[in-house]
Formats: C-alpha cells, structure tokens, sequence
C-alpha cells in the first residue's frame, strides 16, 4: 500500500477528498488527514508517507514550502498539489519542485481516481527500492 497523507486547513476538503474514491482499491492507504503545514511536517517526520496531498494556501506554513522542508525530513516523499488557483506561478513553482500532479478544487472523483492509477506504478517502484 502507498502510504499517503491529505494536508489542508479545510477539514470538510481533507474528509472529501479521503470520502471520494475507494483509495484501497488503488494500491493507497490514507494514514492521516492533517489540518496545517506545521503539523504535516511533524507527521511527515513521524510517518515517512510515501505520497502526500497538500493545498497550497495554508496559514503559517503553506504548501509550497511544506514540500521545500519536507525534502529535508524525508526526501523520499512526493507530493500532489490540490489547490482552489489556476496560477500559473504556483503551477511553474510546482513543477520546479518535482510535484507528481496538481488538482484543482474542487477535486472531481474522475480527476483524482485518474491520478491515483496514474501514479501508482511510479510510487510503488519507488517505495519498493527505498524499502531495500
């Protein structure tokens, strides 16, 4: 199972985007579903996730520099954009820090299912090689 973790500082998104799909049934497993960047670098240091969902605009630490600091903690866990802007200048920043895919809110359950069968055999190739 992929380990994964949801970060937004809206609870009802984290429960919708966890409620959508059927995430076991893509190889996922939603181990926490965190409310602030500060407290998904504590989680991401405490778990070591193998993917994590994050929403850009968050208050204290937002999303962009979760994944900045994240990639010191665990440098092994990718990231997923899930934000309510188009911007292409979160977009671009995004991509420079090597984010798997970038959703937009609100997430469609085709939009995420899509993504989560696109990624798993990257994911569960990468999580294999870490784990020997």
């Amino acid at each position: 199972m992929i380990k994964t973790i949801i970060v937004d500082d809206e609870v009802w998104v984290c429960k919708l985007i966890c409620n959508i799909v059927d995430w076991g049934s893509y190889g996922y497993e939603v181990v926490r579903q965190v409310y602030s960047g500060t407290e998904a670098l504590e989680v991401i240091a405490a778990e070591k996730p193998d993917l994590v969902f994050t929403d850009i605009r968050m208050p204290g630490i937002d999303g962009l520099s979760l994944i900045r600091e994240a990639g010191k903690i665990n440098p092994g866990t990718k990231f997923v954009i899930i934000s309510g802007y188009s911007d292409f200048e979160y977009a671009k920043t995004a991509i420079d820090l090597n984010v798997l895919g970038y959703l937009l809110k609100p997430v469609e359950p085709e939009d995420l299912s899509s993504l989560l069968m696109r990624l798993e055999d990257c994911l569960l190739y990468t999580s294999d090689a870490a784990d020997e």
